[in-house]
């Protein structure tokens, strides 16, 4: 019996939704899996990803930054030390620490970045990272900005989505 146009149509359809199926199956899911992951901020110029892994003794992150136009990144080791480079140039050198507030449970991340060179000046930040009802958004308040702090219903807020449950080039 030979197949009609209907028929053929049918079973191209067919093979395109389990083609389709086996796609979404294999693609990174995103979950609620707590604070670990990986995480991104951004928008059309520049996009930030943080890396989040929980280890025998607690947490530890990595950072990257990418300016749209190549001229700006950040990058960081698993070690907390980061390079900010601009213009090919190294420009300044970052600092990440991260520890489980005692009292709260929730994560609080210390960013310090020095200017390389002359200058040499520094900023330091401390952020409270929140993982949003979902497990989906990642709330980063900041708490303290080079020695001011802030009160609760002033903190600047940024607002990371979840891209994976899974981060690349996991701690050894």
């Amino acid at each position: 019996m030979r197949a009609t146009r209907t028929d053929r149509r049918l079973a191209s359809r067919g093979a395109a939704a389990a083609a389709l199926l086996a796609a979404c199956a294999c693609a990174e899911r995103a979950g609620d899996t707590g604070y670990a992951g990986t995480w991104s901020l951004g928008n059309e110029r520049v996009r930030s990803t943080l890396s989040i892994v929980e280890t025998g003794d607690g947490y530890r992150v990595r950072l990257g930054l990418r300016t749209s136009d190549g001229k700006g990144e950040v990058r960081c080791g698993w070690d907390g030390r980061c390079d900010e480079i601009f213009d090919g140039a190294r420009a300044r050198e970052w600092k990440l620490g991260v520890r489980r507030d005692p009292e709260s449970g929730r994560l609080v991340l210390t960013t310090e970045m020095r200017e390389i060179g002359e200058a040499r000046a520094s900023l330091r930040s401390v952020d409270e990272l929140v993982v949003e009802p979902g497990g989906r958004s990642l709330r980063a308040w900041t708490l303290e900005r080079n020695g001011q702090e802030f009160a609760r219903e002033a903190r600047p807020t940024r607002v990371y989505e979840k891209v994976g449950d899974r981060v690349e080039d996991p701690p050894r």
